[in-house]
């Protein structure tokens, strides 16, 4: 999920709808990075062999034949053991949302809300995508939820560089 620089990328208008499928395909051969205090709550709580580090940051760990280390199979349906704390990475997928238009398409990507600019794109790998024009319920429900979720990170990574830098200020 974290890295889909050779992976293929849909701007949203091309997107009819999207749910999840419980397929799986998210959680198998994606290194998912993780926020410190994603890894602070994940290792104690399940080991520190549900995690592997990374030059600058810990990893969900993948098993040998590449799957998640919390994904499960139930019946016909994948799941993840710690669904309900999900890494942000793991919540935003398959979508991706940027500032700028990373992956062309700038006007098919683009979307205007709450006064700010954002651009949209959805991996294609994910099953649970429909191509087409997009349903009343996907720009209505389905994007806004994600856009919130976005700005929740964002709100995070930039609350924890200002007080990184208040401490650097502290200890000069």
């Amino acid at each position: 999920m974290s890295e889909t620089n050779n992976l293929h990328m849909v701007p949203w208008k091309l997107v009819g709808d999207w749910s999840c499928k419980f397929c799986g395909k998210c959680c198998i051969n994606h290194r998912i990075p993780l926020l410190f205090e994603e890894y602070a709550r994940i290792e104690p709580r399940y080991g520190p062999r549900s995690v592997e580090p990374g030059e600058k940051c810990f990893y969900i760990r993948l098993l040998r034949d590449g799957r998640c280390f919390f994904l499960r199979r139930q019946g016909e349906k994948y799941l993840c053991r710690i669904h309900n704390e999900k890494p942000y990475v793991c919540r935003m997928f398959p979508f991706r949302i940027l500032s700028s238009p990373k992956y062309g398409d700038e006007a098919l990507s683009k979307l205007q809300y709450d006064n700010e600019v954002f651009y949209v794109y959805l991996n294609a790998e994910c099953s649970g995508i429909v191509l087409g024009s997009p349903s009343k319920k996907f720009v209505e429900e389905t994007l806004p939820e994600f856009v919130r979720l976005y700005e929740a990170y964002v709100e995070k990574i930039f609350a924890k560089k200002i007080v990184e830098k208040q401490s650097l200020l502290k200890t000069a």
